[in-house]
């Protein structure tokens, strides 16, 4: 009896969205709408909530600095600069501690960014003056909606080696970059940020290359 497993007993906005990240991987979980239904929403909701208490605590530790310039070696900007070059480029406007990456994209040919629209992150053009939102997050202050993006240059509280994320919480990048998949993705961090572990839900997304101010690693997926 699975009675007390129902969908409503738990979280039924992020079941809803799970089902919709499932829905697409027939490959992987061909018996979904039974599997779904009765047992898997159980063991991936109790999962969530042990993740999640191990990410928080993450968070916390790797976000209590107060750093936001990162200079890298030459040898990696100049392998980072060749790895993107001649590519329709999405970077983000950094916030808090996050690394100030806009200084190596300044001869990008196309160069975009995100914004928020409707609760949902998107792409737009980057282009100055930049204005601050209420959430404090700076954005072009005409944004144009694009969809020609070939690489994403991606923040994060922390990264492994391996190219696995530790976001803010609010799963927006794992949202745009699920509806991007073929697009190169590179986390950008400094070197203590990066750790051994980070706990993962199905739908997060993980990079193809992480660079630090100290070292750059490709994931072997």
């Amino acid at each position: 009896n699975f009675g007390i497993f129902s969908k409503e007993t738990y979280e039924p906005d992020t079941i809803s969205y799970w089902n919709s990240v499932y829905s697409h991987d027939k490959k992987v979980y061909p018996g979904k709408e039974f599997i779904f239904e009765h047992l898997t929403y159980t063991i991936l909701i109790i999962s969530r909530k042990e993740i999640m208490i191990q990410k928080n605590i993450l968070r916390s530790n790797l976000s209590n600095h107060n750093l936001y310039k990162i200079e890298l070696s030459k040898k990696i900007e100049s392998f980072f600069n060749e790895l993107i070059k001649g590519y329709v480029v999405c970077t983000y406007v950094p916030i808090e501690s996050e690394v100030n990456i806009l200084p190596l994209l300044k001869d990008i040919d196309i160069l975009n960014t995100t914004f928020m629209n409707n609760g949902n992150l998107q792409i737009c053009s980057y282009k100055e003056p930049l204005i601050k939102k209420k959430n404090g997050i700076l954005e072009p202050q005409n944004p144009d909606i694009k969809n020609d993006t070939e690489v994403f240059i991606v923040p994060g509280l922390g990264f492994t080696k391996s190219g696995s994320r530790l976001g803010r919480g609010s799963g927006h990048y794992d949202k745009l970059l699920y509806k991007n998949p073929s697009v190169l993705k590179i986390g950008v961090c400094h070197d203590f940020q990066i750790v051994d572990y980070i706990p993962e839900e199905e739908h997060d997304i993980s990079m193809d290359y992480v660079f630090t101010d100290k070292n750059y690693y490709k994931s072997a997926i």
